[in-house]
């Protein structure tokens, strides 16, 4: 026989269990903490893009490059945004594919396409590491009469939809003022 002192712990343990599993079926208990987004901005070569919070950004080549990585040094994955020189964005991306041919050696070319949009040319690829096995890549070109901009994506191939790479890439934003 129940005491009633029993029952009010039972009722109050299925309760409590009651609600942790709403939470966890609601996903408020297995959030992670999310980061806020930043925007990297170049004046000088007339673009922004936004990434993620817990991405850095490295810019080279007197700001002509800027490489975007996850900041745990176990994760592969990045983005990189080269302005150069206009040039017809077939070109560039020909130019783009023999460069990483040259890197790489062998390289698997899975599309290469004038687009319309946002994008003037796409270009999607994978090679071979010694040490990391296969990648994958896709490389967005677009045309203005200062700059051509090519944003270039790379990560491991078992690894590479994990990354927010289509957020970041749709982020890009020519800007009205270029330096």
């Amino acid at each position: 026989m129940r005491t009633k002192g029993t029952r009010i712990t039972t009722l109050l343990l299925l309760a409590v269990l009651a609600l942790n599993l709403l939470a966890a079926c609601s996903g408020i208990a297995s959030k992670a903490p999310q980061t806020k987004p930043l925007t990297y901005k170049n004046e000088e070569f007339g673009y922004s893009i936004t990434y993620p919070g817990d991405w850095r950004v490295e810019v080279a080549d007197k700001g002509k490059t800027c490489l975007l990585t996850p900041i745990s040094a176990s994760s592969p994955g990045s983005i990189r945004i080269d302005a150069i020189p206009s040039v017809p964005v077939e070109k560039a991306a020909q130019s783009w594919e023999m460069a990483m041919g040259s890197q790489w050696g062998e390289i698997t070319r899975y599309e290469n396409k004038k687009m319309q949009g946002q994008w003037d040319w796409y270009l999607s690829y994978g090679w071979i590491t010694d040490k990391r096995g296969e990648f994958l890549g896709q490389a967005y070109f677009k045309y203005t009469p200062q700059y051509t901009y090519k944003i270039d994506t790379a990560a491991p191939a078992a690894e590479y939809y994990k990354y927010p790479f289509n957020e970041i890439i749709s982020s890009f934003k020519i800007l009205t003022t270029v330096k």
